[in-house]
């Protein structure tokens, strides 16, 4: 059973089950590339997909405000610094157990 959760501009449907995995791919790849550089092509067989999703998926996480970087073997990664996620704000944690 498919629950319809939104919809195309174009009147496509988009389901929970779709939803759901586009989501699971995109912290997939963030996850890969915070923990080494990777390749297009390296991430095109980890993921099951083709260039021109990789690069899609890419572009998603550069405009999310995740910025990627690039080495010069043409290898993508991403660094604590410029991943809001990936930080971890230990100043947050300290003032918070100091003030309990």
């Amino acid at each position: 059973m498919r629950f319809y959760v939104g919809q195309y501009a174009d009147n496509r449907k988009l389901t929970h089950e779709t939803n759901f995995s586009k989501l699971e791919r995109l912290l997939a790849i963030i996850r890969y590339l915070h923990e080494k550089p990777r390749t297009v092509k390296r991430l095109m067989g980890i993921m099951a997909m083709s260039e021109r999703q990789v690069y899609r998926y890419l572009s998603t996480i550069n405009q999310s405000g995740i910025y990627l970087e690039k080495n010069f073997n043409n290898e993508y990664f991403i660094t604590e610094d410029n991943c809001p996620i990936c930080k971890q704000p230990k100043d947050q944690h300290q003032n918070a157990s100091a003030a309990a």
